[in-house]
């Protein structure tokens, strides 16, 4: 298959199969319709496969630059078409604003329009470029971010077959809508296969603004105001980014490419080169949603399960990242852009990681722990060496495979039980393991060493370390974040008398029965569908795998992504073995997985001789329950059952300031001091980028790019 083939299977495939399950005739039939979303995704995998088979890219420092034949930029009529197409897709923008009937979101979309058009116009009105080119190109980075969109995106897809249908009946919306989530999902992940592929800025922003636009869809999809809220928040997000981006395709010139901007600005000039930088850096903070622009992920927690993984997994915060990666040399050359990108990484990475300390929903935990990685990552572009992008890399693979699995985890509890509160699953290690033990997997995967995050993180310290404010907040961070999943696993963990929702499910795949589970749960005796404990099987094995697999992927995979965008002048990387190595320090990866199994042997054979049932608690002697327990006289005569609960640190729901708009949505506070910090660092790279265009205007063409 030729490479013209293979990109169609991964760009053209998904969007075709999910027009076809937008037929009546298709999208009401359940069984068609899951067969045609399997064969999308197989057609991904295979696409994938003959990609690097034909452009062998994996373990090398190798780039290829492929065309898409007749519909690449260089040919006339396509150039054409794709130079329009942002606009028409911003149009479709403003007709989605205008409904909102939102004032301060049509003015964005029509901001957004009109920057869309100048950039079209400008494009239209240059030179063709000449043939020969391709738009696209394979290269080991655009490899490990295409992987994870297939493979892990591939697994969400599955796994959102069966979910959708119950999500909706829940919420008392015709579960026949379930067909269209699907299909909305499947043109995400095409759109995150054209944005990664891309090299030719066209193609580039024709897939960031569909998976914009993908991702407000699926977010407001339920309909209900909390929904709409915050399809809202994303959407002017969305268009906010789209601005940056926009306005940095159109200063960047006619027939500009990614890889250009690192070689002398490519043709763009460069008084215009800072700038340029500066729109890419704002539009891949508030994709990947960083302080002070992480309020649309934290309300996007509102969304179904599937949705929530591949927003947080293998597509569109990951694309900001993605972004700053293939940037990152031009980035840390042009001072100061370079550090203030790594403060603001560092700032989001600890504040986040602060916040989920604050909360008892395991969706707004993930969410915040993902705002948290994806500082790290930024940080990570920011420091621009060989070792530091590869370790950010290596970062956003291990992060990607656990937190999917840490969201389809709480999606099936969710299910299985009726609620995703951590105080109502306590103790469901315990009483429904089959269940919560994928959730435990995800946990340890992010948070303890050897696994692959760890030692990236611990990568990414030691190649930042002469930053001394940047080390102080990665500890910082880092220190919460270790916190924040010891408690998670530990209220998972505890031993419970009676009173928890997940006692319910102790039965592995059965939901739980009326009179034990929450309000609104599922109905009685259901059983979760087998293609979703499969998928999350699948992703607990990737996740486990990571306790060894760092230096390999490495080798494989990262050293290589960062070799081919670092260039000429890259240092070493982190492979060693099965070991990582830096500098003079290294991590070694086999005895420190030898020391965690041992140490999990113990804890198993400790926990068998534990009782199962808490003691009862001592209640002064008033305890009226007819045997031991939780039931007791309370002041002024009245009865009450005595809870404990775990310790969220300033309260728990709220998160340093108001926790909800006025619809209801979370408006996912990091706290003032933080979001004031972030809006600073914000001004800053703004600010800088603006007096370096200025210094190089006025020092003349005969000064240094």
């Amino acid at each position: 298959m030729g490479g013209l083939g293979a990109i169609l299977l991964l760009v053209a495939a998904p969007p075709a199969v999910a027009a076809l399950m937008r037929l009546p005739s298709i999208g009401s039939r359940r069984l068609p319709r899951d067969l045609l979303a399997c064969a999308a995704v197989a057609s991904t995998v295979i696409g994938l496969a003959a990609l690097l088979g034909g452009c062998p890219v994996l373990g090398r420092a190798e780039r290829f630059e492929v065309s898409l034949g007749p519909l690449d930029p260089a040919a006339a009529p396509a150039g054409a078409a794709w130079s329009l197409a942002p606009a028409a897709i911003a149009l479709v923008f403003l007709a989605i604003a205008l409904r909102t009937r939102t004032l301060a979101l049509v003015g964005l979309a029509g901001a957004h329009l009109f920057v869309e058009v100048g950039a079209a116009s400008a494009q239209l009105a240059a030179a063709p470029e000449a043939a020969g080119r391709g738009g696209l190109v394979v290269d080991p980075l655009a490899a490990t971010l295409l992987g994870v969109s297939v493979l892990v995106g591939g697994v969400i897809i599955v796994y959102a077959l069966a979910y959708p249908p119950v999500h909706l009946a829940q919420r008392g919306i015709d579960p026949a809508r379930a067909g269209s989530s699907v299909a909305w999902l499947l043109v995400f992940v095409a759109a995150m296969n054209l944005l990664v592929l891309a090299d030719d800025l066209r193609l580039l922003i024709v897939g960031w603004e569909l998976t914009t636009l993908c991702s407000v869809m699926l977010i407001a999809f339920d309909g209900d105001a909390a929904a709409l809220g915050a399809g809202r928040r994303a959407l002017a997000y969305g268009l906010a980014g789209g601005v940056a981006l926009g306005a940095a395709e159109w200063l960047a010139g006619p027939n500009a490419r990614l890889s250009g901007l690192l070689v002398d600005g490519g043709g763009t000039a460069p008084v215009a080169v800072p700038l340029v930088l500066g729109g890419a850096i704002l539009a891949a903070a508030m994709k990947s949603a960083l302080v002070p622009f992480q309020g649309w992920l934290l309300g996007a927690m509102v969304a179904a399960a599937p949705v929530s993984a591949l927003l947080h997994a293998s597509a569109m915060v990951n694309a900001g990242s993605y972004l700053l990666m293939r940037l990152s040399p031009a980035i840390a050359d042009q001072e100061p852009l370079g550090p203030l990108v790594v403060l603001l990484g560092a700032v989001s990475f600890a504040a986040a990681a602060l916040a989920a300390l604050r909360q008892h929903d395991l969706k707004r935990i993930l969410a915040l722990s993902t705002v948290s990685t994806l500082g790290l990552t930024t940080a990570a572009a920011g420091i621009g060496s060989s070792a530091a992008l590869s370790a950010g890399l290596l970062l956003l693979v291990f992060h990607a495979v656990a937190k999917a699995l840490a969201f389809l985890s709480v999606g099936t509890l969710e299910q299985a039980t009726g609620t995703r509160e951590l105080e109502d699953l306590a103790g469901a290690l315990r009483t429904a393991p089959l269940l919560a033990a994928p959730l435990a997997i995800a946990a340890a995967t992010l948070a303890l060493p050897p696994f692959g995050l760890t030692v990236a993180k611990w990568a990414i310290i030691e190649a930042g370390a002469r930053n001394v404010a940047f080390v102080v907040l990665l500890a910082l961070g880092g220190a919460a974040y270790l916190a924040l999943w010891t408690g998670v696993v530990g209220r998972l963990l505890v031993r419970r008398r009676s009173g928890s929702v997940a006692r319910g499910a102790a039965e592995p795949g059965v939901v739980a029965s009326a009179d034990e589970a929450s309000p609104g749960a599922p109905t009685p005796g259901r059983r979760l569908p087998r293609r979703q404990l499969a998928a999350v099987a699948v992703l607990a094995v990737a996740s486990l795998g990571g306790l060894v697999l760092a230096a390999p992927l490495a080798a494989w995979l990262t050293d290589p992504a960062a070799r081919t965008v670092v260039g000429s002048g890259a240092g070493p990387g982190l492979a060693a073995g099965w070991s990582v190595a830096l500098g003079t320090g290294g991590f070694e990866v086999p005895l420190v997985a030898g020391l965690l199994l041992a140490a999990s042997v113990a804890a198993v054979l400790a926990a068998a001789r534990v009782r199962g049932e808490a003691p009862a608690a001592y209640l002064s002697g008033a305890g009226i329950a007819a045997r031991p327990g939780t039931l007791h006289r309370a002041p002024g005569g009245r009865t009450a059952l005595a809870r404990s609960g775990g310790f969220y640190w300033g309260g728990g729901t709220l998160a340093w300031g108001s926790d909800s708009d006025a619809a209801g949505v979370p408006n996912g506070s990091v706290g003032r001091p933080a979001a004031l910090v972030g809006w600073v660092l914000v001004a800053s790279l703004v600010t800088a980028a603006v007096l370096a265009a200025v210094l190089l205007g006025t020092a003349g063409p005969g000064a240094p790019g």
